[in-house]
């Protein structure tokens, strides 16, 4: 997983990414290859995890004071919000007893966390960032995907084309995962991954070719949406001034009503289409 281009040039910071890195490869190949929870492992694991955000998070966050970093307060909630998520999987794990599904979602959320903070965050320490706005909700939706491609698997933002829908036409194998939006902010987001683009964005993150698409990869796609509704989330808030939650995400087959826009995006590895439906409330 880990590759030389994400480095930041801060050798402290660079060598505690790194060790991350290796240590969730470790666990996710532990995981594919018993297909059984290792109990030790990730107990292992969770420890390593609360003394990365401790120590980690603490050198970036002092490194980031020292040369006035334009996006620290938003970087140090990113760091806060990752503590929460790993205290809360520590606690799922615990109730469930280690089960699998568990195991996966730890595995899942850990990976894509890290490549969008590491690769997309990180990256930009130091510099002030630049948003481009965007006029319509489905614009604010496309760069929105866009913006995690990039993130989580180097999907380059300026070669996305935007091709022709193909008005819901939907193959037994695509995953279908629908996300519901809650606050001053309604609505639903309906993202359909075919499975060639799956397997290629599984690759592209994880450095693997899943034969099929299982509960694993499935529970990846999960965590990327999640990704792709925190950035929907954020444009609203800044450009909108309206406050949005996500609801919830659940498997679909798409809605039974009518979207207000869809749109479609070749990413270079597949074709992926968004149903959207937002609505504002004053």
């Amino acid at each position: 997983m880990w590759k030389d281009s994400f480095r930041i040039g801060v050798d402290k910071i660079d060598e505690q990414h790194k060790m991350l890195f290796d240590k969730t490869k470790e666990l996710t190949d532990i995981f594919r290859d018993s297909k059984v929870e290792n109990k030790q492992t990730i107990v292992d694991t969770i420890l390593f995890l609360k003394q990365y955000a401790v120590q980690h998070f603490a050198d970036e966050e002092a490194y980031q004071k020292s040369i006035n970093n334009p996006g620290f307060e938003e970087h140090q909630a990113e760091h806060q919000q990752f503590v929460q998520t790993v205290l809360q999987l520590e606690k799922s794990l615990i109730a469930s007893d280690f089960a699998a599904n568990d195991v996966q979602n730890l595995i899942a959320t850990l990976s894509t966390w890290l490549l969008y903070h590491v690769v997309g965050s990180d990256q930009q320490i130091g510099k002030v960032k630049v948003t481009e706005s965007a006029k319509t909700h489905a614009d604010k939706v496309r760069m929105s995907v866009a913006a995690v491609f990039n993130k989580v698997a180097g999907l380059d933002k300026e070669h996305l084309k935007d091709v022709e829908p193909k008005f819901k036409t939907t193959a037994s194998d695509d995953i279908i995962l629908e996300m519901q939006f809650e606050g001053e902010m309604e609505g639903y987001i309906c993202v359909q991954f075919p499975q060639i683009f799956s397997k290629n964005l599984v690759y592209a993150m994880m450095s693997f070719v899943p034969k099929v698409i299982d509960e694993f990869e499935v529970a990846v796609l999960f965590e990327v949406l999640n990704l792709i509704g925190g950035e929907v989330c954020n444009s609203f808030a800044k450009e909108e001034g309206k406050d949005c939650k996500i609801k919830g995400i659940e498997l679909s087959q798409r809605p039974t009503i009518t979207p207000n826009d869809t749109i479609a995006m070749d990413t270079g590895i597949g074709i992926v289409e968004v149903d959207i439906s937002i609505e504002l409330h004053h």
